[in-house]
């Protein structure tokens, strides 16, 4: 796998941290926003938007944008901060807040929920579980 971006870039950096926490296989290629390496030709076939960072995959697919590339990457591997805010976060209503108008947490915490044989804490069809 190859890793393209630039150290400058907060974006960049946390995919890096985040292969290096993972341990994985990749090579990084820096590539110069600054020296607009990101419009020319060679990269606009790895990332046609022109930004970093961007993940090219040993069977040649290429895939942008930090969070999706972060996404992709730690699948459904729990973090420390999934460790963290999973207590308080699944039990939001027992301290009177609503996660009704917040439905990707409450699809995260059904994930974290699953993988962990938790009980459901959260409703999936809405309002909380209880």
């Amino acid at each position: 796998m190859k890793i393209y971006g630039d150290l400058n870039s907060g974006n960049c950096l946390k995919l890096k941290y985040a292969a290096d926490h993972l341990r994985l296989d990749y090579q990084w290629i820096a590539v110069d926003i600054s020296r607009g390496e990101t419009r020319s030709s060679e990269y606009l076939r790895i990332n046609p938007f022109g930004q970093v960072p961007a993940v090219k995959f040993e069977d040649g697919r290429c895939l942008g944008q930090s969070n999706a590339i972060l996404r992709h990457l730690v699948a459904e591997r729990f973090s420390i901060a999934d460790i963290c805010l999973l207590p308080y976060t699944r039990l939001a209503a027992e301290g009177g807040f609503s996660l009704d108008a917040r439905p990707r947490v409450r699809e995260w915490i059904k994930r974290c929920e699953q993988q962990l044989g938790l009980p459901s804490a959260v409703d999936p069809a809405g309002g909380d579980a209880g």
